[in-house]
């Protein structure tokens, strides 16, 4: 691949990845870690981009050839897609069955930083927020989050 080609690919795939990382909970996809907007983000970019890009693409060689490239590369990423979303549907699935998915809905309510760990995960400021209340610098307001029951 050409070195502009490489930065083009980079600088892309960083609006992909963003992309991803905004619409992922739009969706109402629960996924903390971006993994979403990174593999699946990041992958299928990476395998267009090099089919683009590269020296043979088609950016650089508009012919028949190199849109058998790209053609190839669309190809690859629904036989990757198909893999991992069947594979991925069996081990959840038999988790499921076997009733090893999911936890309450008190500790999902409240986190499993505090269900698990017994402290949040990002501060009680940004618990309350999470709660649906507003931040506040007042001691009474601390003091009472401090002592509501969370798990």
């Amino acid at each position: 691949m050409h070195p502009l080609g490489a930065c083009l690919t980079g600088i892309i795939a960083g609006l992909v990845y963003y992309g991803y990382s905004k619409v992922t909970p739009r969706l109402m996809i629960d996924d903390p870690v971006d993994a979403i907007a990174l593999h699946l983000g990041g992958g299928s970019w990476g395998l267009i981009a090099c089919a683009l890009f590269s020296d043979t693409g088609v950016l650089l060689n508009w012919n028949q050839a190199s849109f058998m490239g790209l053609a190839w590369q669309f190809i690859g990423l629904g036989t990757i897609c198909a893999w991992c979303m069947s594979l991925t549907a069996a081990i959840f699935g038999s988790l499921k069955v076997f009733g090893m998915v999911g936890i309450d809905a008190e500790a999902e309510s409240f986190g499993q930083d505090r269900h698990v760990h017994g402290e949040p995960g990002y501060g009680d400021d940004d618990t309350a927020l999470l709660m649906g209340r507003e931040r506040s610098d007042s001691s009474a307001d601390a003091e009472s989050l401090e002592n509501e029951k969370w798990y």
